[in-house]
């Protein structure tokens, strides 16, 4: 649109419908993104600015940026033709958003084809060698795969329950890209020279694909995908029964699929009996995850329809409005699509990501600042992906916290949050959160307490995410925290401890959550560890409850052992004999000072269930 004067977005409209005119203006309104001038700060914070406009655009229409994907890819093909520096910038910005962008849209063919493209032109060197070396490689395995592909062939060909229910199944051998192997290189601190082992990158590999048979005895209407992933299960253990895998080697993106929808079955083993070949990994998968792997979103019925024609079909220079015209109404009349699948929702919740941030950030957040985030936190290749209560998966960047997925589940649980369990065990809020983890956040609703702001305030060294710190820094400054008295007292002292030449005694001044009576004196020393016991009636969900109230009253927990007593008197002679009590011991850190003991204890005994408690701490001499 951009390029004439012939067509105006009122006639797109009128010939083709709302939706291809959305289309049309998301297309035009960003052509120019990553369009810059040579360096400068405000040549980026034009590029922030276009790139975050792309970013919210694409959350209410995906198609705009399905369009722009194969537009930056036609791009990318005849990169050639600019000048180095160009093809470097491009290049750079390529890997940096829109190859991660066809990943979480789950367009693989997309995705690899513009990793490729930007290696080869932003590193042309690193790029030849490491070609040359998986060419290499791959003729060096070539027997062996060919040997490999036979066997395995044979195995499923001769199985009889996939007989009798596969349409088709087909091995093929799959070509590791040059960026794939550059880029494990780097992850694992290896040298051009270490990557000749194929033992180490595993460029040997298979992909089995497996077609159900709709008429298959059995098979009803749509059960195809529980057909298809039956099948990939059997066939996962044919191989296994025919070549032993590698411990830890497994990977099962059938039953946890990736965040954009992305299915298969994925084993590495040892082929014994195949001469010459080295670990080889084995990916199993159905017609249909294989088709959504390689196009995504694009694959999908996943859109609405598109509307029909309101009036006439304009008519361009070229003479050819008639027929597009015509091939829109046909698409408009055409069968509407299948509803979104639960994988497709899960797979879209970035897409809510970013539109919740944009209602939250905007006014508070530069246009980088909101580009960071989506870059950092949902663009990222390395991830973590831990689960609620109810099975929703959650995926975070690597080394995101109990915190990070407070606010990633939604704003208000971030901030209503008091603790939280992992695995069904208390859990501070800088917990690192590893693969498979099941969190549940322990929140509490109504006006924050005092208490509660100097935990959240405590939380900020806690957060990975940029998106969390962007919240608890608007949490806390919508609540008026720190207070003025205390914020004064915090900066005086680090004031004066900098001009003493106290670094670190200024960052714990900073970091302090107490207000200092003496601002002139030096920064409070860090938290004692206290010993806290308590004896309650037995229940279901004392141990989760108790614990909450500890971490809500800001006491960061150590250490925790427990006894269940049944008559007589409790460990502590808190209890009589009866009914059933339960003793409990933490090691806490708490904050000097009779305020935070204080507030332990009463959030303590405000427990259900809580009869009795002791409070201690071992004497400290002069050196602490």
């Amino acid at each position: 649109m951009e390029d004439t004067e012939a067509v105006s977005f009122a006639e797109i409209e009128a010939g083709f419908g709302p939706a291809v005119r959305r289309i049309v203006e998301g297309e035009t309104k960003f052509s120019k993104v990553g369009r810059l001038a040579a360096g400068g700060p405000a040549a980026a914070d034009v590029a922030a600015a276009d790139l975050q406009q792309l970013f919210l655009a694409m959350t209410e229409e995906v198609r705009i940026i399905v369009v722009k994907l194969a537009d930056r890819l036609h791009n990318m093909r005849t990169l050639g033709a600019m000048p180095p520096r160009k093809q470097a910038r491009i290049a750079a910005e390529t890997l940096l958003v829109f190859a991660p962008l066809a990943r979480l849209l789950g367009l693989y063919a997309i995705k690899e084809e513009l990793e490729e493209l930007s290696f080869r032109y932003s590193d042309p060197e690193a790029h030849k060698a490491t070609a040359a070396l998986l060419a290499g490689l791959a003729a060096d395995t070539a027997d062996g795969m060919q040997q490999a592909r036979a066997a395995l062939e044979a195995r499923l060909r001769a199985d009889p329950y996939l007989a009798s229910r596969a349409a088709s199944v087909h091995v093929v051998p799959l070509q590791k890209s040059a960026y794939w192997a550059h880029r494990k290189a780097a992850e694992r601190g290896m040298r051009l020279e270490d990557m000749a082992d194929a033992a180490a990158l595993r460029v040997a590999a298979l992909r089995v694909v497996i077609e159900p048979d709709p008429s298959a005895a059995g098979s009803t209407d749509g059960d195809d995908a529980d057909a298809g992933a039956a099948l990939c299960y059997h066939a996962m253990g044919l191989v296994h029964a025919a070549w032993a895998p590698l411990p830890g080697a497994v990977k099962d993106y059938i039953c946890t699929p990736k965040t954009n929808e992305y299915q298969a079955l994925h084993t590495t083993v040892l082929p014994f009996g195949v001469s010459g070949l080295l670990p080889l990994e084995v990916q199993i998968r159905s017609a249909e995850m294989h088709r959504r792997s390689e196009y995504g979103v694009a694959a999908a019925a996943w859109a609405a329809p598109l509307e029909a024609p309101r009036a006439a079909p304009f008519a361009t220079k070229g003479g050819r409005g008639d027929a597009a015209a015509a091939a829109a109404a046909r698409a408009a009349t055409a069968a509407p699509p299948t509803p979104p699948s639960l994988l497709a929702a899960r797979r879209n919740s970035w897409l809510a990501a970013i539109r919740e941030w944009q209602a939250e950030f905007v006014g508070s957040l530069t246009a980088q600042e909101f580009v960071d985030c989506v870059t950092g936190d949902l663009l990222a290749s390395a991830r973590v992906f831990a689960f609620t209560p109810a099975g929703d998966v959650v995926r975070l960047p690597r080394g995101a916290t109990v915190v990070d997925f407070a606010y990633h589940v939604h704003t208000d649980v971030g901030n209503e949050m008091i603790g939280a369990r992992v695995n069904g065990a208390p859990a501070p809020a800088d917990r690192p959160l590893h693969n498979a983890d099941v969190v549940d956040v322990v929140t509490q609703s109504g006006p924050p307490t005092r208490l509660q702001l100097a935990t959240h305030d405590a939380w900020l060294k806690h957060a990975r995410t940029r998106s969390a710190r962007h919240k608890l820094a608007r949490f806390l400054r919508e609540h008026g925290w720190p207070p003025p008295d205390e914020a004064q007292a915090r900066d005086r002292v680090a004031r004066e401890a900098r001009a003493r030449g106290r670094d670190r005694e200024a960052r714990e001044a900073a970091d302090a959550g107490a207000t200092l009576a003496d601002p002139r004196s030096a920064p409070p020393p860090p938290p004692h560890v206290a010993w806290l016991t308590v004896e309650c009636v037995d229940r279901a969900g004392l141990l989760a409850d108790v614990s909450a109230a500890i971490a809500g009253a800001c006491a960061n927990i150590r250490s925790y052992s427990g006894a269940r007593e049944r008559g007589g008197a409790s460990a502590g002679g808190l209890l009589p004999a009866s009914p059933p009590s339960f003793a409990m011991r933490y090691e806490v850190d708490l904050a000097p000072g009779a305020a935070a003991a204080e507030a332990l204890v009463a959030a303590v005994e405000a427990a259900p269930g809580v009869v009795g408690w002791a409070l201690g701490c071992d004497l400290l001499d002069e050196d602490g």
